[in-house]
């Protein structure tokens, strides 16, 4: 389905499910090989769109959306992965995933070296 959608709308498209599919417009499929039940609740796919609008929106134009979606993807399934682990599967709501989200993204910013 992501992959029909992906060429008819000549877009970058993601699947949310047990796992995510984000099809690209040229036929290729990724898919993030790592998740947890504990992100299928009510706003978890919010955290994901938010990710993706932030990094989208402090990009280049020249940037590949694809890998930005893929690399949101796997950032949200490691987050979720984390708070499921420290607050089991039911106790990982969108608010608890973004306190998750934000020290993992900032402990990872701080190891990345300085850009150009």
């Amino acid at each position: 389905m992501a992959q029909e959608a992906a060429r008819r709308l000549q877009a970058v498209v993601l699947l949310k499910g047990a796992r995510v599919a984000i099809a690209q417009p040229n036929g290729i499929v990724a898919i993030n090989p790592k998740s947890t039940p504990a992100l299928a609740r009510g706003g978890s796919g919010d955290v994901l769109t938010g990710l993706i609008g932030g990094l989208l929106a402090q990009i280049s134009e020249k940037a590949d959306p694809a890998i930005l979606v893929e690399s949101a993807t796997w950032w949200h399934a490691q987050t979720g992965i984390l708070a499921a682990q420290e607050r089991t599967i039911l106790g990982v709501d969108a608010w608890t995933l973004t306190q998750f989200l934000l020290p993992l993204l900032a402990d990872h910013r701080r190891e990345m070296p300085p850009g150009p």
